[in-house]
């Protein structure tokens, strides 16, 4: 019996060992998988924005040994979703020491640089972010606005191209595409673009705008009938009452087209394309004086736009006043002029994505033809490229402020 109770308590006591040593590396796996399921957690918030989540995950990996990086990037996403660009890029350098989530880190942090106006920066982050993964949607869907928003719009299309491919289903990339063609008057593409975009997203939140810019991609076209269904299911706005006045008067019906722009003008009676094929009309119904009324107010709101002034000359000269006609038509050569310089800028920076100083010519040109918010654009877009660009710095400070809503 002795001896059996000496095994016994031998026996126990190599049990209770045992079951020490087994909790203790129970609880030191337990530590180790705690901070990754915080940090999956964590990344799982970020994608479905739940930013309370994310402010929870992040905290408690806050001085974790081995989890500094990923404390780093979720902290940096979580400055990023709440609008503190500036502060989250810090996050995401530190995040990008470490090769797990250096992808990541690029990514979000081209979109802070991005949000920043950084575009040049931002280019060169999402770069390296594609590099290390070619498929990474994101990034490519970053980098297509940083060289959109700087007039890089080759380098933008080859991205948005490649989003579209990653994500089938997102309508947005051929969207984008579709307004860039539109611009550079490639209608049968822009129309193309639009279309598939639609076909992708049938309902999105920009439908109207999208109908609107597909169905004068067809007017452009010289394709009236498909103008009129790409704008069937739109609002009375005066840019679609406006479309479906151009078809009437394609189909014969002048006073139909007449009346549809009526009530255009009654809902903005600035309202550039309506006034313009208003005057048109008038002048093709030998109502000169009537017409001549319509574009002088067209000139006034519009000043800068040549083919009114064309019209207008030509509404004058009808009417026997020859030195206002002659008046009208040395303007509509110096508008014409200038936009063609604008055009020609425009090319030229599409093929020089980093050319600080074409873009600054581009905001001074934008600026003369009374285009403040695309001069803005412009000035911002050279100081992106450039940020010791202080001739861009002072034209962009001299225009007149962003009007504060309801102001």
């Amino acid at each position: 019996m002795h001896l059996l109770n000496r095994s016994g308590l031998r026996l126990a006591g190599i049990v209770t060992v045992s079951l020490a040593i087994l909790g203790g590396l129970t609880l030191m796996l337990y530590r180790q998988r705690q901070p990754a399921a915080h940090f999956a957690a964590g990344w799982q918030a970020l994608q479905a924005n739940d930013l309370q989540s994310l402010r929870t995950h992040a905290a408690a990996l806050k001085n974790v040994v081995g989890f500094e990086p990923r404390a780093h990037l979720l902290k940096g996403a979580l400055l990023l979703r709440t609008g503190l660009f500036a502060e989250s890029v810090g996050e995401f350098t530190e995040a990008a020491n470490d090769p797990a989530v250096r992808r990541d880190a690029l990514t979000l942090g081209g979109e802070a640089l991005y949000k920043l106006g950084r575009f040049g920066d931002a280019e060169m982050i999402l770069e390296k972010a594609i590099a290390l993964d070619p498929v990474n949607v994101e990034a490519q869907r970053w980098l297509a606005a940083a060289y959109y928003d700087t007039g890089a719009v080759f380098n933008a299309i080859e991205h948005l191209k490649k989003v579209a491919e990653l994500a089938p289903r997102d309508g947005r990339p051929h969207r984008l595409m579709g307004l860039i063609r539109k611009d550079g008057e490639q209608f049968k593409l822009a129309i193309a673009d639009y279309r598939e975009s639609l076909s992708r997203d049938p309902h999105p939140a920009d439908e109207e705008q999208i109908r609107v810019e597909l169905a004068e991609s067809l007017l452009r076209d010289l394709q009236h009938a498909a103008a009129r269904d790409a704008v069937a299911t739109c609002n009375d706005s005066p840019p679609v009452l406006t479309i479906r006045a151009q078809c009437q008067l394609k189909d014969g019906q002048p006073e139909a087209a007449r009346a549809l722009l009526e009530q255009a003008l009654k809902a903005d009676s600035d309202f550039l394309p309506a006034l313009l094929l208003g005057g048109t009309l008038w002048l093709d119904a030998g109502q000169a004086d009537r017409a001549a009324q319509i574009l002088k107010h067209a000139a006034a709101r519009h000043p800068h736009d040549f083919t009114v002034r064309q019209k207008l000359a030509q509404a004058y000269h009808r009417l026997g006043k020859k030195e206002l006609a002659e008046q009208e038509v040395a303007r509509a050569e110096a508008e014409k002029k200038l936009r063609r310089e604008f055009t020609d800028l425009h090319e030229q920076a599409a093929t020089n994505p980093r050319d600080a100083a074409l873009r600054f010519r581009l905001g001074q040109t934008a600026s003369a033809l009374d285009e403040p918010e695309l001069a803005r654009m412009w000035f911002r877009a050279a100081l992106a490229l450039d940020p010791k660009f202080d001739t861009a710095r002072q034209a962009l400070n001299e225009l007149s402020p962003i009007p504060a809503p309801g102001g």
